[in-house]
């Protein structure tokens, strides 16, 4: 399968609140094209939603 993240990053930059890093961005950009329903990240705010997709810290109690 291939994917063009920059199909995803007009998305990224009108987001209200935009990853901090360049890492963040590509993982947010890959979960948005595989269709992810949610990303599993100790990086990313937990809770937040970043392209209709929440994140959730899998190491949160």
């Amino acid at each position: 399968m291939s994917w063009s993240m920059a199909a995803t990053l007009p998305n990224l930059r009108r987001m209200k609140s935009p990853p901090e890093s360049l890492l963040s961005s590509g993982v947010i950009a890959a979960a948005s094209v595989a269709d992810c329903a949610e990303i599993l990240s100790e990086d990313l705010s937990h809770e937040q939603v970043y392209l209709g997709m929440p994140v959730r810290n899998p190491f949160m109690a």
